[in-house]
């Protein structure tokens, strides 16, 4: 029997709304589906979708290092109780194809990790625009394209890797491509396949009206750096605002009026690990899973 898990982090409203829409989802003859939600905001449940996917909503334990939020280490915890075959890694407001399952099991089966197809929409599902990496078919050898809004590998490849860099700080992303990198690098190919399809509700005004990281320190005004998606060029932080301290290649930063610690660039991060040609990262899914046993 086949057994796959989507992996959700979340504490978005419409959450169950989104969660729902995995009823329209076929299901593969012989396959086992579950959808794991890891949040702080909901209460822990169980139960089945109509097509016999399981549900099941799970508190997070642990907290990283950084007070800034870190989507990495939250990825990681989920993984700790994952026991499937496969992970497909999703977004929390989107609506799946009804084949996704079965596209990503596709290529799964023949031992890729597998990039799927994510079409941006505006927050009502209207307005959609065709994803810029679907260039008419399918692409080999693209870690680049390991976007984990819709991307899936073996359970038995991420412990390979040891999971997701605990050091990104999950505010400037970035951790999904370095994760697809290293994979590749244990010798795993990459697809991208467009016809594995995710319809992407924008909630850029669910980000707006929210507070990020603190009212009294605006870290927005650091420069774009867009070939990676991160933002901030650290050195325009002075330490009359910042206390600011380096463990090992990772440096850190402690705003002085409102106390959020973070990691300064998670650029760094993934320079460091491909300068370094890593494939498994010190700081993954064991640490996380250590955390969680004590």
């Amino acid at each position: 029997m086949t057994t796959i898990e989507v992996h959700l982090i979340s504490n978005r409203p419409l959450l169950d709304e989104f969660v729902n829409k995995w009823n329209t989802v076929n299901i593969e003859n012989g396959c086992e589906t579950t959808i794991k939600v890891l949040t702080t905001k909901y209460d822990e449940k169980k139960y089945t979708l109509s097509n016999n996917i399981k549900v099941e909503y799970i508190k997070q334990k642990t907290f990283p290092k950084t007070t800034h939020m870190n989507q990495a280490w939250a990825r990681n915890e989920l993984l700790c109780y994952a026991n499937s075959e496969y992970i497909l890694f999703f977004d929390d407001w989107q609506t799946p194809d009804a084949n996704i399952l079965i596209e990503h099991l596709k290529y799964l089966k023949q031992g890729y990790i597998v990039s799927g197809k994510r079409i941006e929409c505006d927050k009502d599902g209207n307005n959609c625009k065709k994803d810029q990496r679907d260039t008419g078919g399918l692409k080999l050898n693209c870690p680049g394209y390991f976007y984990t809004c819709n991307a899936s590998v073996s359970l038995k490849d991420v412990k390979n890797v040891n999971g997701f860099d605990n050091y990104f700080c999950g505010g400037t992303a970035g951790e999904d491509f370095d994760f697809g990198i290293r994979v590749c690098n244990s010798g795993i190919k990459a697809i991208y396949n467009p016809n594995a399809i995710a319809q992407h509700y924008n909630h850029d005004h669910i980000q707006k009206s929210s507070k990020v990281m603190c009212d009294a320190h605006e870290l927005s005004p650091y420069k774009n750096i867009p070939q990676y998606k991160h933002y901030g060029d650290w050195n325009l932080m002075t330490s009359n605002d910042f206390e600011l301290w380096w463990e090992g290649p990772i440096k850190f930063y402690k705003c002085k009026k409102c106390n959020v610690i973070g990691i300064l660039d998670s650029v760094q991060v993934h320079e460091y690990n491909v300068k370094n040609r890593v494939t498994k990262v010190s700081n993954g899914l064991e640490q996380v899973r250590n955390l969680l046993i004590k």
